[in-house]
């Protein structure tokens, strides 16, 4: 009998484990596939500008005076639109010589098993969170170049749904 507990308990561990590792793996994927996706995206933008990948994985694409940073890490994954498939927000940054120069989001949409761009949010602070489908931003009442540029006071929250496959703002 005891044999026969121990043998179900390693069962229901074993098969837990394998769902868990599962579900991590395919969020891993869908990462990577959102970040070849944003890769892409700005290597066009730059014109197949100069690609360099740090210790930590931080993609910097290099063209001229101008850089755009992608860090994996950043990258959510979340439904966003209308269908079940788990999307990707991934946060690019972009720098010139005088700092910071652009701050944007992509949205990416799985679709057939690829994550296609959809829409590029540019006037986004941070995404705060994705919940039910909606994203709830910050957005800057100050242009990048102010030294207020994302202070508590200078910031409103916007919030964003997929309705009959376009990314509206929520009024």
């Amino acid at each position: 009998m005891r044999n026969l507990t121990l043998l179900t308990i390693l069962t229901i561990l074993v098969t837990a484990g394998g769902g868990c590792s599962n579900n991590k793996s395919s969020g891993n994927r869908l990462k990577e596939q959102a970040v070849a996706s944003a890769r892409e995206h700005i290597l066009e933008i730059t014109r197949n500008g100069d690609v360099t990948v740090d210790k930590e994985g931080i993609i910097t694409i290099t063209a001229g005076r101008i850089s755009y940073l992608i860090d994996p890490s950043a990258v959510l994954i979340e439904e966003i639109n209308e269908d079940p498939l788990k999307d990707a927000i991934v946060p690019v940054t972009g720098f010139d010589d005088g700092g910071m120069l652009a701050k944007k989001h992509l949205i990416m949409i799985n679709s057939d098993n690829a994550m296609l761009l959809d829409t590029v949010l540019t006037d986004v602070v941070r995404i705060l969170k994705v919940e039910d489908g909606v994203i709830y931003a910050e957005l800057s009442k100050v242009s990048m170049d102010s030294p207020y540029y994302g202070c508590a006071e200078c910031v409103e929250i916007a919030s964003y749904r997929f309705r009959e496959g376009k990314l509206e703002k929520i009024e």
